[in-house]
């Protein structure tokens, strides 16, 4: 018989509880009505008023806003296109004459010439950079290095069986690669930049 009332005792205590909040919540509202009818409770009217104002301050604020914030995206557009127009040119020819230079830089010490301007991005982030930055900046690039290379490792072994067996079934006759031939030698071509930088 303990069983049966049990669950009947927890339906009566959970009701009871839900309608003692309910009671609880109705009373204080009327007795908030009735404080504030005979003038014992400040309602805040102030208050809300003052933040009627904040409101409108802000929406304002947030209008004049949008509109600087348009202005300035047009203005700084026209910006660019006069800094475009007036030290474009100046610019291009700055910016190819120092990848020229590093390129002949390139070829002069290291014999060979880049495969990519890899390099030349690099020494260029390097020389804006405080010596922890920069130490901070070759070690991760070590150990992307590392990481890449094991991947290409990793790859390659894979990768030789894949191609002894897609060498097999090729026709030896089919060429993969386009030729690209140059219009002279590349120390020609070298001398032709050269001499078009110096003019």
């Amino acid at each position: 018989m303990n069983h049966s009332k049990a669950p009947y005792d927890a339906k009566a205590l959970t009701t009871a509880l839900v309608l003692g909040h309910i009671d609880r919540t109705r009373a204080r509202r009327m007795r908030a009505k009735e404080m504030e009818f005979i003038g014992m409770q400040y309602t805040g009217g102030l208050v809300s008023a003052a933040e009627e104002k904040s409101k409108d301050y802000r929406s304002k604020r947030k209008k004049t806003q949008q509109f600087h914030e348009r202005e300035y995206g047009t203005q700084l557009q026209v910006l660019q296109g006069k800094v475009m127009e007036a030290d474009g040119a100046e610019m291009k020819d700055q910016l190819w004459e120092e990848r020229y230079n590093w390129f002949v830089e390139h070829k002069r010490t290291t014999g060979s010439y880049p495969k990519d301007w890899s390099a030349f991005y690099r020494e260029k982030h390097l020389k804006n950079l405080n010596p922890a930055q920069r130490q901070a900046f070759l070690e991760k690039m070590h150990k992307d290095a590392k990481a890449e290379e094991k991947k290409k490792t990793s790859k390659g072994r894979r990768s030789k069986i894949s191609t002894r067996r897609t060498k097999q079934q090729e026709d030896p006759t089919k060429k993969t690669k386009a030729e690209v031939k140059l219009a002279g030698s590349i120390p020609e071509l070298i001398d032709h930049m050269h001499e078009s930088v110096q003019k």
